[in-house]
């Protein structure tokens, strides 16, 4: 059985994206019934005042214009033309809002995606580092912001091959996910999966098998035998056992 990997590491951090720049009330909302109960108030990016000064409305129609054109060219695959839109709302950015303010790391970690989409992994690290770095400080350690970062950073190092160096970070973001919306929550099956392929791709089989398998109790009882999620946690699955050497196992 050929394997299919289940690193969904861009739809995650784009969840958590969303998540981290709603308001406190819409991320209660997005949770499920078997999120703890107690659940700290998330801070709104947009309650933060500006470092320096709010944008004016002519910077803010400016960004919003480069932001449409960034995602556009990036819908079509043109990543390079992108690249410039991102860079100039930074700067936009920077110079109002202030250069560690949560806003301007939206635009520093579609600037880190647009440079890891190119394949220039050394590039984009320094930009997924400055985002962590911004969200812990003003946001928390365990607000999903600071999860979504944490996944992309992850992702960069392992795409450098820098595995062991993406571990921790992998588990703190499923820290923060079981803590958000639950441990049983489909959204942490994605992150118990990414941790899985990580401990995968350092020869760590063993120590995936009880993840996967986790994942993928999760998917079928929260999405359906039948889901595209759960046939790719079999997958997943499927293919850790035949690194085992238990291919009769992986059978279905």
């Amino acid at each position: 059985m050929g394997r299919r990997r289940g690193l969904e590491w861009e739809r995650i951090a784009t969840l958590a994206v969303a998540l981290a720049l709603a308001a406190p009330g819409a991320v209660s909302q997005a949770q499920s019934g078997d999120a703890p109960a107690a659940q700290s108030a998330l801070v709104d990016p947009f309650s933060i005042l500006p470092d320096v000064r709010a944008w004016t409305p002519a910077e803010n129609a400016r960004v919003r214009v480069l932001s449409a054109a960034g995602n556009g060219l990036e819908e079509r695959g043109d990543y390079r033309a992108a690249e410039s839109s991102w860079r100039e709302a930074i700067a936009i950015a920077e110079a109002s809002w202030g250069p560690r303010h949560p806003l301007t790391s939206i635009s520093l970690a579609k600037l880190a995606e647009n440079l890891y989409s190119q394949g220039r992994y050394g590039d984009a690290e320094p930009f997924y580092r400055r985002t962590l770095a911004i969200r812990e400080a003003r946001l928390g350690a365990d607000h999903p912001g600071t999860g979504a970062s944490l996944n992309g950073l992850a992702l960069n190092l392992g795409s450098q091959g820098r595995f062991s160096d993406a571990e921790p970070l992998l588990r703190r973001a499923l820290s923060i996910a079981e803590a958000r919306v639950g441990k049983s929550h489909p959204d942490t099956a994605t992150s118990i999966d990414n941790l899985a392929g990580n401990l995968d791709d350092q020869g760590r089989y063993g120590d995936a098998e009880p993840l996967l398998r986790r994942a993928l109790s999760i998917r079928e009882s929260r999405l359906g035998a039948d889901h595209p999620d759960t046939a790719l946690s079999l997958n997943n699955l499927a293919g850790n056992l035949e690194s085992q050497g238990r291919a009769t196992e992986a059978e279905p």
